[in-house]
């Protein structure tokens, strides 16, 4: 993925470049995802619980899984933890020319989702 990532990223953009909002979003869930095979978790968020929720009777609500600021969250945390899913995430703010964000804008927009109370 790391190899493919400015490819990717530029694919998607060129797909329709006045859609910002679609574009990051799209590239938050290859984040996502990107982070979720490295095993990187917190709280036991994400493959933890997604295995949990395969496993018991009782499983957790889908929307559980699919709240973008849940995800975006997780995708900030993993951007943090890791300099390569840092570095994907900036790639992507690059080829549409938008301000990368650094490791203080990547705090600010954990304590701000933390602020809206978004729990993993």
């Amino acid at each position: 993925f790391l190899m493919n990532v400015h490819g990717i990223f530029a694919s998607l953009y060129d797909d329709d470049p006045d859609d910002i909002e679609r574009y990051l979003s799209d590239v938050f869930g290859l984040l996502h995802e990107e982070a979720s095979n490295r095993n990187i978790e917190f709280d036991g968020y994400f493959n933890s619980k997604w295995k949990e929720s395969a496993d018991i009777i009782v499983n957790f609500d889908e929307e559980y899984f699919a709240d973008l600021d849940r995800r975006n969250l997780y995708v900030y945390k993993a951007a943090k933890a890791d300099p390569e899913i840092l570095s994907m995430l900036q790639q992507p703010y690059l080829t549409a020319k938008l301000k990368a964000p650094e490791i203080n804008d990547i705090h600010r927009e954990i304590f701000k989702l933390e602020e809206k109370e978004v729990r993993f």
